[in-house]
């Protein structure tokens, strides 16, 4: 039953995709739908991984075909912004059948202007992610409620409280419900540059058990209590723009206090990301450094989660983009990766090529 609804879902996408048919409208422009600004993004590529499963000793090579759909929109009704999205998309592998996936993403902002200082707003994030040939699929959530201010010496304040949820279907071991708030500031320091600082806390609530440690620290044991970690995080980012250049820089602390032994840890992660244009090339780049350290004698026993696309700890993306047309381009991405593995304080290796093309309308 889970199978052939597994197939029908496939097939659903893929013909939305296929009778989807792009407007020669200029990429800056969008067509008006009752007052409603919609931008539409498709996009075919074929890809090459090295190790599909992210396995730390034995690695396992396949080309794959990935099928992106996006669809955006935005209105403006007085004083009320509202923005909906959606992301789906399916990825096919050649050689490892078992990764075959579906993902389905969903957006949705409101924001009302209360005065020329002040908006408050609600936001919300879902993704449903399907596999195909095995029992992994997963369902996770995010809404926050926020206010945003403008404060003394041009600093713009945004905060509010936030709530995210985890939902396995196979098992509840790495379910989880997390609620918390944040602060984040912003503030321009010359004509290109603006700082950004930023605190958050959240509390998550397992529905697993947690684990006590052994008066000698060398073994564990399951107790009563649900396990909970309190996360805090620490960063501050900076924004640099130019004409033709736009640079984000970011560094992050994390601490993660857990009532279950082997499972605290704090680390340090440094962000860089830019968007050059040059000439009729665009070029894009994002990575990442992580440094972790977990704070228990033993390491958890069981894996840190089901699905390794979860955890990003170093990497480094490269896109380079040209259009064709008005409507139509071309995108060639190489990228590397050093993660996590589901096994704590074990990194796997794996580096991704991706040439494809992209049609907006």
């Amino acid at each position: 039953m889970m199978k052939a609804l597994k197939k029908h879902l496939l097939a659903n996408l893929i013909l939305a995709i296929v009778i989807s048919r792009p407007l020669p409208l200029p990429a800056q422009e969008l067509p008006q739908l009752k007052g409603w600004n919609v931008y539409n993004r498709l996009q075919v590529a074929c890809e090459y991984d090295d190790n599909v499963l992210e396995s730390v000793k034995r690695p396992v090579d396949s080309q794959s075909l990935r099928l992106l759909y996006d669809a955006k929109s935005r209105v403006k009704l007085r004083r009320f912004t509202v923005q909906l999205g959606y992301h789906g998309g399916c990825q096919l592998y050649d050689q490892v059948k078992a990764e075959h996936k579906l993902i389905n993403d969903i957006d949705a902002s409101v924001c009302l202007r209360v005065s020329h200082w002040l908006q408050m707003g609600v936001q919300g994030w879902a993704r449903l992610k399907i596999f195909l040939n095995r029992e992994n699929d997963y369902a996770y959530g995010r809404w926050q409620a926020f206010m945003l201010a403008d404060g003394p010496g041009d600093v713009l304040i945004k905060t509010g409280y936030c709530e995210e949820l985890l939902d396995y279907a196979r098992t509840d071991f790495y379910s989880f419900y997390s609620p918390g708030f944040f602060l984040q500031l912003q503030r321009r320091v010359g004509p290109h540059i603006t700082l950004l600082p930023q605190f958050s806390y959240s509390s998550v609530q397992f529905q697993r058990y947690a684990f006590r440690g052994s008066d000698d620290s060398y073994s564990f044991w399951p107790t009563s209590y649900r396990q909970r970690d309190d996360c805090l995080a620490l960063g501050l980012g900076a924004e640099a723009v130019w004409p033709t250049l736009l640079i984000n820089l970011g560094y992050r602390y994390e601490m993660d206090e857990s009532n279950s032994y082997g499972y605290s840890y704090h680390r340090h992660v440094v962000t860089l990301s830019f968007v050059k244009s040059l000439g009729e090339f665009y070029i894009r780049g994002h990575s990442a450094i992580q440094v972790k350290r977990y704070h228990d004698n033993l390491l958890p026993f069981y894996p840190l989660q089901l699905d390794t696309e979860r955890e990003e700890s170093n990497f480094i993306v490269l896109d380079v983009s040209r259009d064709l047309c008005s409507f139509m381009g071309l995108v060639l991405r190489a990228a590397w990766y050093k993660n996590e593995s589901p096994w704590a304080s074990l990194y796997y290796e794996k580096r991704l090529v991706s040439l494809g093309a992209e049609f907006r309308f």
